[in-house]
Protein backbone atom coordinates (compact mmCIF):
# COMPACT_ATOMS: atom_id res chain seq x y z
CA UNK A 1 0.00 0.00 0.00
CA UNK A 2 0.92 3.44 -0.42
CA UNK A 3 2.53 5.30 2.31
CA UNK A 4 0.70 9.17 3.49
CA UNK A 5 3.35 11.82 2.71
CA UNK A 6 0.97 13.70 5.05
CA UNK A 7 -1.26 13.83 8.03
CA UNK A 8 -3.42 16.74 8.91
CA UNK A 9 -5.14 16.65 12.39
CA UNK A 10 -8.40 19.18 12.98
CA UNK A 11 -9.18 21.42 15.61
CA UNK A 12 -10.88 19.35 18.80
CA UNK A 13 -8.54 16.52 18.92
CA UNK A 14 -6.19 16.06 21.83
CA UNK A 15 -2.31 17.77 21.23
CA UNK A 16 -0.45 16.98 24.52
CA UNK A 17 0.63 13.44 26.22
CA UNK A 18 1.13 13.59 29.88
CA UNK A 19 4.37 12.45 31.41
CA UNK A 20 7.93 13.03 33.27
CA UNK A 21 9.48 16.24 31.88
CA UNK A 22 13.25 16.83 30.78
CA UNK A 23 15.23 15.54 27.68
CA UNK A 24 14.25 11.88 28.31
CA UNK A 25 10.83 13.18 29.80
CA UNK A 26 7.69 10.94 27.78
CA UNK A 27 5.71 13.79 27.85
CA UNK A 28 4.91 14.96 24.18
CA UNK A 29 2.73 16.21 21.56
CA UNK A 30 0.20 13.97 20.00
CA UNK A 31 1.47 15.62 16.36
CA UNK A 32 4.94 14.81 16.74
CA UNK A 33 4.27 11.11 18.26
CA UNK A 34 1.99 10.74 14.92
CA UNK A 35 4.87 11.28 12.66
CA UNK A 36 6.52 8.05 13.77
CA UNK A 37 3.41 5.73 12.73
CA UNK A 38 4.58 4.89 9.20
CA UNK A 39 7.89 3.61 10.29
CA UNK A 40 6.54 1.67 13.36
CA UNK A 41 3.74 -0.05 11.63
CA UNK A 42 6.85 -1.51 9.46
CA UNK A 43 8.92 -2.89 12.71
CA UNK A 44 10.30 -6.35 12.28
CA UNK A 45 9.80 -6.13 8.46
CA UNK A 46 13.26 -5.67 6.50
CA UNK A 47 14.52 -2.34 5.78
CA UNK A 48 15.78 -1.35 2.25
CA UNK A 49 19.28 0.09 2.17
CA UNK A 50 18.01 4.14 1.10
CA UNK A 51 15.05 3.70 4.11
CA UNK A 52 15.36 4.74 7.56
CA UNK A 53 14.56 2.36 10.37
CA UNK A 54 11.94 3.86 13.29
CA UNK A 55 13.34 3.20 16.58
CA UNK A 56 10.13 1.99 19.16
CA UNK A 57 10.46 4.55 21.86
CA UNK A 58 8.64 7.54 23.64
CA UNK A 59 11.39 8.63 25.98
CA UNK A 60 12.77 11.99 24.69
CA UNK A 61 12.60 12.95 21.30
CA UNK A 62 14.29 11.04 17.79
CA UNK A 63 16.13 12.71 15.43
CA UNK A 64 14.56 13.53 12.32
CA UNK A 65 15.49 12.08 9.02
CA UNK A 66 14.22 14.58 7.18
CA UNK A 67 15.89 17.75 8.55
CA UNK A 68 18.06 19.72 6.42
CA UNK A 69 18.29 17.01 4.07
CA UNK A 70 19.61 18.46 0.49
CA UNK A 71 20.45 17.43 -2.90
CA UNK A 72 23.36 17.38 -4.89
CA UNK A 73 22.81 20.60 -6.30
CA UNK A 74 22.61 22.00 -2.70
CA UNK A 75 18.61 22.35 -2.54
CA UNK A 76 16.25 20.83 -0.17
CA UNK A 77 15.16 18.01 -1.52
CA UNK A 78 10.91 17.02 -1.62
CA UNK A 79 9.72 14.58 1.00
CA UNK A 80 9.13 10.64 0.14
CA UNK A 81 7.67 8.55 2.92
CA UNK A 82 8.99 5.55 1.83
CA UNK A 83 12.91 7.43 2.22
CA UNK A 84 12.42 8.88 5.27
CA UNK A 85 9.93 6.26 7.02
CA UNK A 86 7.88 8.91 8.82
CA UNK A 87 4.82 11.30 7.73
CA UNK A 88 4.47 15.04 7.91
CA UNK A 89 1.84 15.94 10.76
CA UNK A 90 0.29 19.29 10.81
CA UNK A 91 -2.70 20.56 12.56
CA UNK A 92 -5.48 23.12 11.50
CA UNK A 93 -6.25 24.60 14.92
CA UNK A 94 -6.14 28.66 16.85
CA UNK A 95 -8.29 29.66 19.43
CA UNK A 96 -11.66 29.66 18.00
CA UNK A 97 -12.71 27.23 14.84
CA UNK A 98 -12.52 30.37 12.42
CA UNK A 99 -8.77 30.49 13.43
CA UNK A 100 -8.63 26.90 12.67
CA UNK A 101 -10.69 27.78 8.84
CA UNK A 102 -8.76 30.52 8.43
CA UNK A 103 -5.52 28.69 7.81
CA UNK A 104 -7.11 26.79 5.07
CA UNK A 105 -8.44 29.90 3.54
CA UNK A 106 -5.02 31.76 3.29
CA UNK A 107 -3.43 29.05 2.19
CA UNK A 108 -5.98 28.75 -1.03
CA UNK A 109 -4.90 32.47 -1.85
CA UNK A 110 -1.77 31.71 -1.52
CA UNK A 111 -1.93 29.28 -4.21
CA UNK A 112 -3.92 31.18 -6.48
CA UNK A 113 -2.04 34.41 -5.87
CA UNK A 114 1.24 32.75 -6.60
CA UNK A 115 4.47 33.30 -4.62
CA UNK A 116 6.91 34.10 -7.35
CA UNK A 117 4.65 37.12 -8.55
CA UNK A 118 7.32 39.95 -9.16
CA UNK A 119 7.30 43.31 -9.18
CA UNK A 120 9.23 46.58 -9.73
CA UNK A 121 10.17 46.43 -5.42
CA UNK A 122 8.97 45.83 -2.02
CA UNK A 123 8.46 47.88 0.39
CA UNK A 124 7.32 47.03 4.22
CA UNK A 125 7.35 49.35 7.39
CA UNK A 126 8.46 47.55 10.66
CA UNK A 127 8.72 49.03 13.65
CA UNK A 128 9.25 48.04 17.25
CA UNK A 129 7.14 48.67 20.69
CA UNK A 130 9.86 50.62 22.47
CA UNK A 131 12.95 51.86 22.12
CA UNK A 132 14.12 50.58 18.66
CA UNK A 133 13.05 52.98 15.60
CA UNK A 134 11.23 52.23 13.11
CA UNK A 135 12.87 50.92 9.91
CA UNK A 136 12.15 50.38 6.38
CA UNK A 137 13.10 47.13 4.15
CA UNK A 138 13.61 47.51 0.50
CA UNK A 139 14.19 44.45 -2.14
CA UNK A 140 16.21 44.77 -4.71
CA UNK A 141 15.54 41.55 -6.39
CA UNK A 142 11.69 42.07 -6.73
CA UNK A 143 10.17 38.77 -4.89
CA UNK A 144 6.51 40.00 -2.72
CA UNK A 145 6.69 40.33 0.92
CA UNK A 146 9.50 40.87 3.63
CA UNK A 147 10.53 38.24 6.28
CA UNK A 148 10.63 40.41 9.70
CA UNK A 149 13.40 38.79 11.70
CA UNK A 150 13.74 40.24 15.15
CA UNK A 151 16.43 39.37 17.54
CA UNK A 152 17.03 39.77 21.57
CA UNK A 153 19.16 42.97 22.31
CA UNK A 154 23.11 41.94 23.79
CA UNK A 155 22.63 38.32 23.03
CA UNK A 156 24.70 35.67 20.92
CA UNK A 157 23.30 32.47 21.76
CA UNK A 158 22.88 29.51 19.02
CA UNK A 159 18.84 31.22 18.46
CA UNK A 160 20.36 34.63 17.35
CA UNK A 161 22.89 33.29 15.50
CA UNK A 162 20.30 31.10 13.77
CA UNK A 163 18.17 34.21 13.31
CA UNK A 164 21.06 36.14 11.47
CA UNK A 165 21.34 32.87 9.30
CA UNK A 166 17.76 33.32 8.53
CA UNK A 167 18.19 36.96 7.23
CA UNK A 168 21.56 35.70 5.30
CA UNK A 169 19.47 32.73 3.51
CA UNK A 170 16.88 34.63 2.36
CA UNK A 171 18.81 37.20 1.15
CA UNK A 172 20.74 34.21 -1.14
CA UNK A 173 17.28 33.57 -2.25
CA UNK A 174 16.39 36.75 -3.49
CA UNK A 175 13.80 37.72 -0.42
CA UNK A 176 13.68 41.10 1.22
CA UNK A 177 14.60 40.88 4.99
CA UNK A 178 13.33 43.52 7.63
CA UNK A 179 16.44 42.39 10.50
CA UNK A 180 15.64 44.18 14.24
CA UNK A 181 18.70 44.07 16.41
CA UNK A 182 16.95 46.65 18.41
CA UNK A 183 16.25 46.71 22.17
CA UNK A 184 12.66 46.87 20.99
CA UNK A 185 10.22 44.40 20.25
CA UNK A 186 8.46 44.49 16.83
CA UNK A 187 4.96 45.14 17.10
CA UNK A 188 4.15 46.16 14.11
CA UNK A 189 4.86 44.93 10.01
CA UNK A 190 2.94 44.95 7.09
CA UNK A 191 3.28 42.63 4.23
CA UNK A 192 4.76 40.00 6.44
CA UNK A 193 6.34 36.40 4.02
CA UNK A 194 7.86 35.67 6.67
CA UNK A 195 8.38 36.03 11.08
CA UNK A 196 10.51 35.01 13.19
CA UNK A 197 11.69 35.83 16.87
CA UNK A 198 11.85 35.10 20.48
CA UNK A 199 8.52 36.25 21.02
CA UNK A 200 8.09 36.19 25.18
CA UNK A 201 11.44 35.34 25.60
CA UNK A 202 12.11 38.51 24.51
CA UNK A 203 12.92 41.11 27.27
CA UNK A 204 10.81 43.53 25.51
CA UNK A 205 7.46 41.30 24.21
CA UNK A 206 4.73 43.54 23.79
CA UNK A 207 0.85 41.83 23.17
CA UNK A 208 -0.67 42.29 21.07
CA UNK A 209 0.72 42.97 17.96
CA UNK A 210 -0.54 45.10 14.42
CA UNK A 211 1.23 42.48 12.08
CA UNK A 212 -0.35 42.11 9.00
CA UNK A 213 0.85 39.34 6.63
CA UNK A 214 0.53 38.06 2.82
CA UNK A 215 -1.08 34.87 2.47
CA UNK A 216 1.30 32.05 3.06
CA UNK A 217 2.90 33.72 5.50
CA UNK A 218 5.06 31.18 7.55
CA UNK A 219 6.06 31.87 11.65
CA UNK A 220 8.32 31.01 14.14
CA UNK A 221 9.73 31.49 17.52
CA UNK A 222 11.67 29.66 20.43
CA UNK A 223 9.09 29.68 23.05
CA UNK A 224 9.15 26.85 25.02
CA UNK A 225 5.35 25.77 25.56
CA UNK A 226 3.80 28.31 22.83
CA UNK A 227 1.54 25.43 22.00
CA UNK A 228 0.53 24.38 25.52
CA UNK A 229 -3.33 25.82 24.92
CA UNK A 230 -5.63 26.82 21.96
CA UNK A 231 -8.10 28.19 24.38
CA UNK A 232 -8.53 31.48 24.21
CA UNK A 233 -6.91 33.77 26.52
CA UNK A 234 -8.38 37.67 28.15
CA UNK A 235 -7.94 40.31 25.83
CA UNK A 236 -5.93 41.85 28.56
CA UNK A 237 -3.67 38.92 29.32
CA UNK A 238 0.18 40.05 29.39
CA UNK A 239 2.71 37.52 28.83
CA UNK A 240 6.17 37.96 28.74
CA UNK A 241 9.08 37.33 31.26
CA UNK A 242 8.86 40.07 33.70
CA UNK A 243 4.77 39.08 33.33
CA UNK A 244 3.25 39.01 37.25
CA UNK A 245 2.92 34.98 38.63
CA UNK A 246 -0.65 36.50 38.15
CA UNK A 247 -0.63 37.11 34.27
CA UNK A 248 -0.01 33.21 34.08
CA UNK A 249 -2.56 30.88 31.54
CA UNK A 250 -2.78 27.68 31.16
CA UNK A 251 -0.03 27.71 33.66
CA UNK A 252 2.46 30.01 32.13
CA UNK A 253 3.24 33.76 31.08
CA UNK A 254 4.66 32.26 27.67
CA UNK A 255 3.32 33.52 24.67
CA UNK A 256 0.84 31.49 22.80
CA UNK A 257 1.37 30.64 18.57
CA UNK A 258 -2.61 31.51 18.67
CA UNK A 259 -1.84 34.97 18.48
CA UNK A 260 0.08 34.50 15.65
CA UNK A 261 -2.73 32.38 13.86
CA UNK A 262 -5.42 35.44 14.92
CA UNK A 263 -3.25 38.04 13.32
CA UNK A 264 -2.71 36.02 10.02
CA UNK A 265 -0.19 33.84 9.81
CA UNK A 266 -0.96 30.55 7.03
CA UNK A 267 1.87 28.37 8.51
CA UNK A 268 2.78 28.69 12.72
CA UNK A 269 5.24 26.04 14.50
CA UNK A 270 4.95 25.74 18.35
CA UNK A 271 6.02 23.58 21.14
CA UNK A 272 3.64 21.29 23.43
CA UNK A 273 6.06 21.21 26.45
CA UNK A 274 9.54 22.34 26.52
CA UNK A 275 11.56 21.43 23.49
CA UNK A 276 14.90 23.34 24.39
CA UNK A 277 16.43 25.69 22.26
CA UNK A 278 18.49 22.96 19.83
CA UNK A 279 14.41 21.22 19.48
CA UNK A 280 13.27 24.19 18.35
CA UNK A 281 12.26 24.68 14.18
CA UNK A 282 15.30 26.55 12.80
CA UNK A 283 14.31 29.83 11.50
CA UNK A 284 17.60 29.54 8.64
CA UNK A 285 16.23 26.51 6.96
CA UNK A 286 12.03 27.04 7.34
CA UNK A 287 12.52 30.24 5.40
CA UNK A 288 15.38 28.91 2.44
CA UNK A 289 13.02 25.57 1.90
CA UNK A 290 9.78 28.15 1.61
CA UNK A 291 11.75 30.16 -1.16
CA UNK A 292 13.14 26.98 -2.60
CA UNK A 293 9.38 25.98 -3.59
CA UNK A 294 8.69 23.51 -0.64
CA UNK A 295 5.15 22.99 0.77
CA UNK A 296 4.06 24.21 3.81
CA UNK A 297 4.91 20.88 6.19
CA UNK A 298 8.36 19.69 3.74
CA UNK A 299 9.62 23.23 4.89
CA UNK A 300 8.85 23.11 8.93
CA UNK A 301 10.20 19.77 9.07
CA UNK A 302 13.33 20.20 7.02
CA UNK A 303 13.77 22.67 9.69
CA UNK A 304 12.56 20.59 12.60
CA UNK A 305 15.96 18.43 14.20
CA UNK A 306 13.72 15.94 16.01
CA UNK A 307 10.45 14.09 16.36
CA UNK A 308 8.80 11.84 18.99
CA UNK A 309 9.16 15.12 20.72
CA UNK A 310 7.02 18.44 21.28
CA UNK A 311 6.48 20.73 18.11
CA UNK A 312 2.59 21.52 16.80
CA UNK A 313 2.56 22.54 13.49
CA UNK A 314 -0.13 25.06 12.09
CA UNK A 315 -1.16 24.93 8.55
CA UNK A 316 -2.02 23.28 5.49
CA UNK A 317 0.32 20.92 4.78
CA UNK A 318 0.35 20.94 1.05
CA UNK A 319 0.13 24.58 0.67
CA UNK A 320 3.47 26.10 -1.45
CA UNK A 321 4.09 29.63 0.52
CA UNK A 322 6.81 30.67 -1.67
CA UNK A 323 8.90 30.40 -4.90
CA UNK A 324 9.82 28.57 -7.45
CA UNK A 325 6.42 26.32 -8.86
CA UNK A 326 7.19 22.12 -7.97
Amino acid sequence: ADRPSCLLLIRGLPHKIRGGGGRKGERASVDSELTRLPGLARLGTPVAPHETEVQPTLAGPAHNPYFRVRGADGRYLPFDPARYGICLVTRLDGFTEGDASALVERAASAESEGRAEVRATTESTVGTGTSGAPGRARSGTGLEGVFVIDLKAASGNAGEIWLRAAADAIREHGGSVALDESPGFVTAATDIAGYASWGSNDPDYRRPTDLHWRPGALACTFVSSSARTFREPPADWTPGPSASPAHRFEGSTQSLIGDLVRSGATGVSGNAYEPYLDGCVRPDVLFAAALEGRTLAEAFYLALPSISWQSVILGDPLCVCRGASR
